[in-house]
């Protein structure tokens, strides 16, 4: 049986320094002892522009956001594993207690309490031209070399793979995954995937033996319900995974009303057992109390 462990997921950050102080602030007051925290990249934001040169003054600013973000997380004491989204650079380093897992940026995995732990960064090209993108086809030799193996092991990956609840997104509502990364989820089976990219896509499904987790972005639009109507507010977000023994999980989407400090968000909880997927809670009922 595989070791139980108590995980912290971060979405896609975007320098959103004050939805972070805001989550860090409610994972600190909730007591829970996370064994890792995991974060989707994005870390610099929109600093770097997708389809220019960028100035000096911008490759600053873009470093002064990853160092800030990063301290950030360092707070909670617990191991930081992050990869490179396709806003930031595939060079983007870590500090002490803060590490890339990429394995297309050569990162080794890392393990925690028996679990592997290995990512893979990035997106596949648009014709955006983000800083870092890769060609879906032409990655797949390399990511099979990677040492992507199942097992006791999560991947962290900043895009979904192509095909499934998790990668629907943008005017079209169409799929925006990675096959290479499909093909590799399908073959492998580890039995949990933590993505983001898509940030309205937000949420899980089940793959045959693999829970997929995206986590979206820590700052984002969310409907609500409250007192028997459907509002839409902007929200700060995380999740937590606890996963036990017999490598059942217990995934639960954490939010705070970000212009409502008094408001609590019973938010969705899902339930992983046996290569099945069940909610436990319905998602984002508002309940109105004093937070502790």
């Amino acid at each position: 049986m595989a070791p139980a462990l108590e995980l912290m997921i971060l979405g896609d950050v975007h320098v959103e320094l004050d939805a972070l102080q805001h989550i860090i602030a409610s994972a600190q007051a909730s007591g829970t002892r996370y064994d890792g925290l995991l974060c989707t990249g994005d870390f610099g934001g929109y600093a770097i522009r997708p389809t220019r040169e960028n100035t000096d003054a911008q490759t600053q600013l873009y470093a002064l956001g990853v160092r800030a973000v990063q301290a950030s997380l360092e707070v909670l004491g617990a191991p930081v594993l992050f990869v490179p989204g396709n806003h930031d650079t595939p060079e983007v380093s870590g500090v002490a207690g803060c590490r890339s897992i990429d394995r297309l940026g050569g990162h080794p995995e890392v393990q925690i309490r028996g679990w592997r732990f290995v990512g893979v960064g990035g997106s596949p090209k648009t014709d955006a031209q983000f800083p870092y993108e890769w060609d879906d086809r032409g990655v797949a030799g390399e990511l099979r070399s990677r040492e992507l193996t199942g097992g006791n092991a999560v991947w962290l990956l900043h895009t979904p793979p192509f095909g499934g609840q998790c990668d629907i997104g943008g005017p079209h509502q169409e799929h925006l995954g990675s096959r290479t990364l499909r093909t590799l989820v399908e073959l492998r089976q580890p039995p949990l995937v933590v993505c983001g990219h898509i940030h309205e896509a937000t949420g899980c499904e089940g793959w045959g033996e693999t829970l997929i987790l995206n986590a979206g972005a820590i700052k984002d639009v969310r409907v609500l319900e409250t007192e028997g109507q459907m509002v839409s507010a902007i929200v700060y977000s995380y999740y937590s995974v606890t996963i036990n023994r017999a490598r059942e999980m217990a995934v639960t989407n954490h939010l705070c009303v970000a212009d409502e400090p008094n408001t609590v968000v019973d938010a969705a909880m899902w339930c992983w057992r046996r290569q099945r997927l069940t909610r436990v809670r319905p998602p984002n009922r508002v309940i109105r109390r004093a937070r502790r």
